[in-house]
């Protein structure tokens, strides 16, 4: 009997394990599912392979990326980002600054124009120079904070190269300032203007925090006028304080004339 039945039951096996291709092939399903499994290896380290190449290769931008960032930093001794608004080219005697006043742009300012000054000095040694060539700043900015303007003027004065400044377009408040803290010349556009204003701020407190903040901002309107009647030989305390107390801009001509700067150019 088991020898009779034998070749039913194979042809039972045979008939639910056929299937019948596209194509008209009959594979089984065995077949079928080796197919498939080999199917999957083969793709799937591909893909495997495909996203692991393309994050080590991200990978690997990111670490050059970052080296490159290093580089740059260890180039330029640590000096903090401002967006690129206050630069200075490598080959060059320039700074641009185009900025608004904030600390951290002022002390981006401040370390550029010592490495200028220590990189002119060391140039003009080298080259039996009495004199090292003067370094320019080009000035174009709305102002900003006070005492961070004061931090740029000091360090414009104490440089030990002489230092020009030019406005090619526009400079108000403490922008103003700094451009006429010039040891060298200051020179501005022919359609460039300034603007001279007083302080401007606010407060908010108990009655002796607010009368302190009046002490305090009548320290800072002594200083800005101190500041100009020492550097603007054209102006008069009567006629600075009518600038002063207006929001009108100057133009180069009134500057030249004023003494807020040397030459039109």
């Amino acid at each position: 009997m088991s020898s009779q039945l034998a070749p039913a039951a194979k042809k039972a096996k045979i008939k639910h394990a056929l299937f019948k291709t596209k194509r008209g092939v009959v594979v089984t399903t065995a077949k079928r599912k080796r197919k498939k499994k080999r199917k999957w290896k083969k793709v799937k380290p591909t893909r495997k392979r495909r996203r692991g190449s393309n994050n080590a290769s991200a990978s690997e931008s990111s670490e050059s990326g970052s080296e490159s960032d290093a580089n740059e930093e260890t180039s330029t001794e640590e000096i903090p980002k401002a967006n690129n608004l206050v630069i200075s080219p490598a080959h060059s005697s320039e700074i641009y600054f185009n900025a608004d006043i904030t600390p951290v742009t002022a002390l981006r300012f401040v370390l550029l124009l010592n490495r200028k000054a220590r990189k002119h000095m060391i140039q003009s040694m080298c080259l039996g120079l009495n004199d090292s060539p003067p370094i320019k700043v080009i000035i174009t900015s709305d102002g900003g904070c006070l005492d961070s303007t004061f931090v740029m003027v000091d360090a414009i004065s104490k440089c030990p190269v002489t230092v020009n400044t030019h406005v090619p377009s526009s400079a108000s408040s403490g922008a103003t300032i700094m451009s006429t803290s010039a040891t060298g010349r200051a020179t501005m556009a022919p359609r460039a203007v300034m603007l001279l204003h007083q302080l401007r701020g606010g407060s908010m407190g108990t009655f002796s925090e607010m009368s302190d903040e009046q002490h305090n901002s009548e320290v800072a309107m002594h200083t800005i006028r101190e500041h100009y009647l020492s550097m603007c030989h054209g102006l008069g305390k009567k006629q600075l304080a009518k600038i002063l107390q207006n929001e009108r801009v100057l133009t180069s001509k009134e500057c030249l004339r004023l003494g807020v700067v040397d030459e039109v150019m």
